[in-house]
């Protein structure tokens, strides 16, 4: 989806990438954080700049918080 329709010029498709990122946020969430950096390379508007950098931060803490002992 990413190669033939352009997340940063069809905002579908950059709907179904966040929808993916949640699901991979729980599933795997270090493929969430590349995920979530290559959306952010992609993009072009400040505001889906931001966002995505900001899901960057999510994923990051998500996969820090599952190196702690004990959880998952």
């Amino acid at each position: 989806m990413i190669t033939d329709f352009p997340p940063d010029k069809f905002s579908w498709s950059s709907s179904g990438m966040s929808e993916y990122f949640d699901l991979l946020l729980e599933t795997a969430p270090g493929k969430a954080v590349t995920l979530a950096q290559s959306m952010k390379e992609k993009m072009t508007k400040e505001n889906q700049i931001k966002t995505w950098t900001n899901q960057i931060t999510v994923a990051q803490n998500i996969v820090q918080a599952h190196s702690f002992p004990g959880c998952r």
